[in-house]
This record gives structure tokens, sequence and C-alpha cells, in this order.
């Protein structure tokens, strides 16, 4: 969601996602427009510390990006 709570109108295509400085596993659109990012946390950057992922996703083709610190869940 954007600043306003409007869902993306571009597709996944239009935007790059990098997960601890790493392609996410899976980048997709779920059925509400909410872009969903799924990362293997194991095969990514190691350097993260105290269960926090930092997660940047750009707008392709523009000078937009949104980047967060998030905890993250392991599922075994």
């Amino acid at each position: 969601m954007n600043q306003y709570g409007e869902t993306a109108s571009l597709g996944t295509s239009g935007f790059t996602a990098i997960v601890a400085g790493s392609a996410p596993a899976d980048f997709k659109k779920d059925e509400w427009g909410n872009l969903v990012i799924i990362a293997n946390v194991k095969e990514a950057n190691t350097s993260q510390t105290n269960d926090y992922l930092s997660v940047t996703v750009y707008v392709n083709n523009s000078k937009l990006s949104a980047a967060r610190s998030i905890h993250f869940i392991e599922f075994v």
C-alpha cells in the first residue's frame, strides 16, 4: 500500500525487491493487490542480526523506493 492506503497499480514487473542484499525467492501480488515478498532467510545475507532483515522495493524506471527493516519468522 502507498501512503494513501491504496494498493499498487503496477504489476510485479514494475518493481524490484531486495531482501538482505539478495533477490527474494518469490515476488508476487495477492488477490487484494498487495505486493508479497517471500525470501529464504537461510540463503539470505548472513550478516543480518537480531532476527531482522532489510527489505527494499524499487519502482523500476523511477527514483522511488521504500526500505524497511522487518522482523522475520522462520518456519521449519
